[in-house]
C-alpha cells in the first residue's frame, strides 16, 4: 500500500487581476487542524455510517483511529503530514481496510487561489487517490476534481462537474493538457464531468513520486477556473515554501493545464457555489474497481482481493 506525504495547502484571495495575497497556509498539526476527518465505523454494525459517501471498498478512519492504526503522523522537522491507508498485513474475514477522506473546515468563493503541495501520492492496484473541491449541495455548486486517477495509471485527469449546462471549451492554444470530454453537466454524461488529461507521466503515480512530487495551482476566478501543475523541479520561486512570498501572480505562471472559462457556455456563477476542500483516498470502488478500467491499467482484475491481501 503507497502513502500520501504532504508538504501544505496554502490559500490566497484575489487583490487585483492575477495577484493574490497569502491568507492561510496549512502544515504540520495545523494541516490536521484545519480538516474534519470524515470517519463513520460503527462497530456495533461492522459498517461505515458514510457508505452512501464512500464508493470504495473500504471504511473511512476517524482521527483517533487514522492516529491509533499509523495512518496519520507528522514530521516534527520538515512540517510534513504523511497520509496512508491502514497497511495491516491482512484484512479480518468481514472487515474491510480503513482509508481516509479528509474535508476543509472552511470554504471558499471565488477570488481563490488553492495551492497544494505533495511529495508522494498513492499509485497501484485498487488505488483511487483524489484531491478536489466541492459544493456544499452536491451536484449544485459544481465539483472540480484537480487530481484524481486509478491503479497503475501515469497521468492525471482533471474534471469539472456541474449541475447545469455548462461545455468545457478553451480557446484553441490557451492549456497544456488535452480535452477528453466537454459536457460538463453531471445527469447526460451519468457524472463523467468534462476532462482534461495532463500529458506529462510526472503528474500522477510513479513518475510523480520518483520526481519527488510537485504543486498543484488552482485558480477559482469569476472569469475562469485554471489548474496548474508544476513538477518539484519545475515550481515557480513564489510557490516555494521556503521563500516566505506573501503574494501569488498567476499571470507569470503560462498555460494551465485545463481552464474552464467563463462564457456563453457556462455561466460559472451560476454553476459554482463556496468550494471546501477533499483529500482522500479510496479503494476500488466505482472507478478503480470497474474491470475495464483495470484491464486498461494492467492492473489485477482481482482487485478486492488485492485490498483485503496485498502482495
Amino acid at each position: 500500500m503507497r502513502t500520501s506525504t504532504l508538504t501544505a495547502v496554502a490559500l490566497a484571495q484575489l487583490v487585483s487581476a492575477a495577484t493574490y495575497d497569502l491568507k492561510s497556509y496549512a502544515s504540520g498539526s495545523n494541516f490536521v487542524d484545519s480538516f474534519y476527518f470524515i470517519g463513520g465505523y460503527n462497530s456495533t454494525i461492522n459498517g461505515d455510517m458514510w457508505n452512501w459517501w464512500n464508493s470504495g471498498d473500504d471504511f473511512l478512519a476517524n482521527v483517533t483511529t487514522a492516529k491509533q492504526k499509523g495512518m496519520l503522523t507528522i514530521n516534527a522537522s520538515t512540517g510534513n503530514v504523511k497520509l496512508s491507508v491502514d497497511t495491516v498485513p491482512k484484512v479480518d474475514y468481514n472487515m474491510k481496510r480503513f482509508s481516509f477522506r479528509l474535508e476543509s473546515r472552511k470554504k471558499y468563493g471565488f477570488g481563490t487561489v488553492f495551492v497544494f503541495d505533495a511529495v508522494h501520492m498513492p499509485y497501484g492496484c485498487g488505488m483511487w487517490p483524489a484531491y478536489w473541491t466541492t459544493g456544499e449541495s452536491w451536484p449544485h455548486g459544481g465539483e472540480i476534481d484537480i487530481m484524481e486517477q486509478v491503479n497503475k495509471r501515469t497521468n492525471n485527469q482533471m474534471v469539472f462537474h456541474t449541475d447545469g449546462q455548462c461545455i468545457l471549451a478553451p480557446a484553441e492554444g490557451s492549456i497544456t493538457g488535452n480535452v477528453v470530454l466537454n459536457d460538463c453537466m453531471h445527469k447526460p454524461t451519468d457524472n463523467a464531468g468534462c476532462a482534461t488529461a495532463d500529458p506529462r507521466n510526472t503528474s500522477f503515480g510513479s513518475g510523480f513520486n520518483d520526481a519527488q512530487g510537485g504543486i498543484y495551482v488552482t485558480e477559482f476566478a469569476e472569469t475562469a477556473i485554471s489548474i496548474w501543475f508544476f513538477p518539484r523541479s519545475g515550481i515557480p520561486a513564489g510557490l516555494d515554501s521556503k521563500s516566505n512570498a506573501t503574494t501569488i501572480d498567476t499571470a507569470t505562471f503560462g498555460p494551465p493545464a485545463t481552464q474552464l472559462p467563463n462564457n456563453a457556455g457556462c455561466d460559472l456563477k451560476s454553476q459554482f457555489a463556496e468550494q471546501k476542500i477533499i483529500i482522500n483516498t479510496s479503494l476500488c470502488g466505482n472507478f478503480a474497481g470497474e474491470a475495464d478500467v483495470l484491464n486498461a491499467s494492467a492492473a489485477r482484475s482481482r482487485q478486492a482481493r488485492a485490498v483485503i491481501r496485498p502482495t
